[in-house]
Protein backbone atom coordinates (compact mmCIF):
# COMPACT_ATOMS: atom_id res chain seq x y z
CA UNK A 1 0.00 0.00 0.00
CA UNK A 2 3.01 2.56 0.63
CA UNK A 3 4.49 1.81 -2.65
CA UNK A 4 1.28 2.88 -4.19
CA UNK A 5 1.15 6.44 -2.68
CA UNK A 6 5.14 6.30 -3.33
CA UNK A 7 4.28 5.74 -6.90
CA UNK A 8 1.20 8.01 -7.14
CA UNK A 9 3.01 10.94 -6.17
CA UNK A 10 6.28 10.30 -8.08
CA UNK A 11 4.63 9.62 -11.66
CA UNK A 12 1.37 12.60 -11.05
CA UNK A 13 2.75 14.84 -13.59
CA UNK A 14 3.77 11.75 -15.86
CA UNK A 15 0.52 10.37 -15.87
CA UNK A 16 -1.34 13.53 -17.01
CA UNK A 17 0.99 14.28 -19.10
CA UNK A 18 2.12 11.27 -21.35
CA UNK A 19 -0.09 12.44 -24.28
CA UNK A 20 3.33 14.73 -24.72
CA UNK A 21 5.27 11.72 -25.27
CA UNK A 22 2.63 9.88 -27.12
CA UNK A 23 2.65 12.53 -29.85
CA UNK A 24 6.99 13.04 -30.03
CA UNK A 25 6.84 8.98 -30.62
CA UNK A 26 3.96 9.88 -32.98
CA UNK A 27 5.75 12.59 -35.25
CA UNK A 28 9.13 10.91 -34.97
CA UNK A 29 7.32 7.55 -36.22
CA UNK A 30 5.45 9.24 -39.25
CA UNK A 31 8.75 11.49 -40.03
CA UNK A 32 10.32 8.42 -39.97
CA UNK A 33 7.94 5.87 -42.30
CA UNK A 34 7.92 8.99 -44.99
CA UNK A 35 11.64 9.28 -45.26
CA UNK A 36 11.57 5.38 -45.93
CA UNK A 37 8.75 5.27 -48.46
CA UNK A 38 9.39 8.44 -50.07
CA UNK A 39 11.13 8.82 -53.57
CA UNK A 40 14.57 10.45 -52.52
CA UNK A 41 13.93 12.99 -55.09
CA UNK A 42 10.72 13.97 -52.43
CA UNK A 43 13.14 14.10 -49.50
CA UNK A 44 15.32 16.75 -50.81
CA UNK A 45 12.47 19.21 -51.98
CA UNK A 46 10.76 18.21 -48.55
CA UNK A 47 13.10 19.44 -46.00
CA UNK A 48 10.51 21.81 -44.74
CA UNK A 49 9.18 18.65 -43.57
CA UNK A 50 11.92 17.37 -41.46
CA UNK A 51 13.04 20.77 -39.99
CA UNK A 52 9.52 21.35 -38.94
CA UNK A 53 9.43 17.42 -37.45
CA UNK A 54 12.49 18.05 -35.29
CA UNK A 55 11.14 21.77 -34.13
CA UNK A 56 8.18 19.91 -33.34
CA UNK A 57 9.82 16.94 -31.57
CA UNK A 58 11.63 19.71 -29.67
CA UNK A 59 8.89 21.58 -28.59
CA UNK A 60 7.04 18.43 -27.42
CA UNK A 61 9.90 17.38 -25.54
CA UNK A 62 10.35 20.54 -24.13
CA UNK A 63 6.66 20.31 -22.57
CA UNK A 64 6.69 16.84 -21.16
CA UNK A 65 9.60 17.55 -19.43
CA UNK A 66 8.81 21.19 -18.05
CA UNK A 67 5.57 20.01 -16.79
CA UNK A 68 7.14 16.70 -15.16
CA UNK A 69 10.18 18.28 -13.26
CA UNK A 70 9.19 17.42 -10.39
CA UNK A 71 8.43 13.83 -11.04
CA UNK A 72 12.18 13.50 -13.19
CA UNK A 73 14.96 14.34 -10.81
CA UNK A 74 17.39 14.71 -14.25
CA UNK A 75 14.83 16.83 -16.19
CA UNK A 76 17.57 19.15 -17.16
CA UNK A 77 18.83 16.61 -19.52
CA UNK A 78 15.66 16.45 -20.92
CA UNK A 79 15.46 20.53 -21.36
CA UNK A 80 19.20 20.43 -22.87
CA UNK A 81 18.23 17.83 -25.66
CA UNK A 82 14.67 19.69 -26.45
CA UNK A 83 16.32 22.72 -26.80
CA UNK A 84 19.19 21.65 -29.25
CA UNK A 85 16.49 20.19 -31.42
CA UNK A 86 14.89 23.54 -31.23
CA UNK A 87 17.95 24.91 -32.47
CA UNK A 88 19.07 22.44 -34.76
CA UNK A 89 15.91 22.62 -36.65
CA UNK A 90 16.24 26.58 -36.42
CA UNK A 91 20.04 26.13 -38.13
CA UNK A 92 18.79 24.05 -40.55
CA UNK A 93 15.74 26.38 -41.51
CA UNK A 94 18.65 29.34 -41.96
CA UNK A 95 21.15 26.28 -44.26
CA UNK A 96 20.61 25.41 -47.69
CA UNK A 97 19.46 21.89 -46.79
CA UNK A 98 18.35 20.92 -50.17
CA UNK A 99 20.92 18.73 -50.52
CA UNK A 100 20.17 14.92 -49.18
CA UNK A 101 23.88 14.72 -48.11
CA UNK A 102 23.69 18.12 -45.97
CA UNK A 103 19.97 16.88 -44.60
CA UNK A 104 21.45 13.81 -43.15
CA UNK A 105 24.41 15.12 -41.81
CA UNK A 106 22.31 17.68 -39.52
CA UNK A 107 19.87 14.96 -39.12
CA UNK A 108 23.05 13.05 -37.56
CA UNK A 109 23.92 15.08 -35.17
CA UNK A 110 20.50 15.61 -33.99
CA UNK A 111 20.23 11.90 -33.47
CA UNK A 112 23.75 11.70 -32.22
CA UNK A 113 22.99 14.31 -29.37
CA UNK A 114 19.28 13.23 -28.55
CA UNK A 115 20.39 9.31 -28.25
CA UNK A 116 23.50 10.36 -26.25
CA UNK A 117 21.32 12.18 -23.44
CA UNK A 118 19.04 9.24 -23.92
CA UNK A 119 22.37 7.21 -23.10
CA UNK A 120 22.63 9.51 -19.82
CA UNK A 121 19.30 9.19 -18.32
CA UNK A 122 19.40 5.43 -18.54
CA UNK A 123 20.07 5.66 -14.53
CA UNK A 124 17.16 7.82 -14.04
CA UNK A 125 15.37 5.26 -15.65
CA UNK A 126 16.79 2.28 -13.98
CA UNK A 127 15.74 3.76 -10.61
CA UNK A 128 11.91 3.58 -11.47
CA UNK A 129 11.45 -0.31 -11.30
CA UNK A 130 8.60 -0.01 -13.45
CA UNK A 131 10.48 0.78 -16.62
CA UNK A 132 12.36 -2.20 -18.20
CA UNK A 133 15.72 0.08 -18.75
CA UNK A 134 17.67 -2.56 -21.38
CA UNK A 135 14.82 -1.62 -24.05
CA UNK A 136 16.00 2.44 -24.18
CA UNK A 137 19.36 1.26 -23.65
CA UNK A 138 19.04 -1.12 -26.71
CA UNK A 139 17.67 2.16 -28.75
CA UNK A 140 20.25 4.26 -27.54
CA UNK A 141 22.89 2.56 -28.51
CA UNK A 142 21.65 1.52 -31.75
CA UNK A 143 21.08 5.22 -32.35
CA UNK A 144 24.18 6.19 -31.58
CA UNK A 145 25.35 4.01 -34.05
CA UNK A 146 23.41 4.97 -36.82
CA UNK A 147 23.86 8.40 -35.89
CA UNK A 148 27.66 8.07 -35.95
CA UNK A 149 27.36 5.77 -39.12
CA UNK A 150 25.72 9.04 -41.00
CA UNK A 151 27.94 11.28 -39.33
CA UNK A 152 31.64 9.49 -40.72
CA UNK A 153 30.35 7.68 -43.79
CA UNK A 154 29.07 10.10 -46.41
CA UNK A 155 28.29 7.19 -48.84
CA UNK A 156 26.15 5.70 -46.14
CA UNK A 157 24.70 8.90 -45.11
CA UNK A 158 22.73 8.83 -48.96
CA UNK A 159 21.03 6.30 -47.77
CA UNK A 160 17.23 6.97 -46.85
CA UNK A 161 17.03 3.83 -44.62
CA UNK A 162 19.37 5.00 -42.07
CA UNK A 163 17.81 8.30 -41.63
CA UNK A 164 14.27 6.81 -41.76
CA UNK A 165 15.53 4.07 -38.89
CA UNK A 166 16.92 7.18 -36.91
CA UNK A 167 13.16 8.75 -36.57
CA UNK A 168 11.55 5.09 -36.20
CA UNK A 169 14.08 4.01 -33.07
CA UNK A 170 14.26 7.36 -31.59
CA UNK A 171 10.06 7.09 -31.51
CA UNK A 172 10.89 3.54 -29.75
CA UNK A 173 11.93 3.98 -25.84
CA UNK A 174 9.13 7.25 -26.31
CA UNK A 175 6.47 4.98 -27.05
CA UNK A 176 7.49 2.45 -24.71
CA UNK A 177 8.33 4.97 -21.66
CA UNK A 178 4.50 6.20 -22.25
CA UNK A 179 3.13 3.02 -22.04
CA UNK A 180 4.64 2.32 -18.93
CA UNK A 181 4.07 5.39 -17.42
CA UNK A 182 0.47 4.74 -18.57
CA UNK A 183 -0.06 1.25 -17.11
CA UNK A 184 1.54 2.71 -13.74
CA UNK A 185 -1.87 4.73 -13.54
CA UNK A 186 -3.93 1.69 -14.71
CA UNK A 187 -2.13 -0.03 -11.41
CA UNK A 188 -2.52 2.57 -8.82
CA UNK A 189 -6.25 2.84 -9.92
CA UNK A 190 -7.03 -1.22 -9.61
CA UNK A 191 -5.35 -0.47 -5.87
Amino acid sequence: MRTTRIKQREFKNSVAHSWALFALGGVSLLTGLWALFAPTAALTSGHLFFILSIILIGVLHYVYMRVTRTDVYEWSWGIAAAIFGVIIGLVMTSKECTQWNILSFYLAIWGFVQFFIMLTIISVIKNRKFVNWIIILVCAIAGLALSTTLIVNPIIASSKFIVSSLFIIYAMPHFYYAIQVNRVQVNISNN
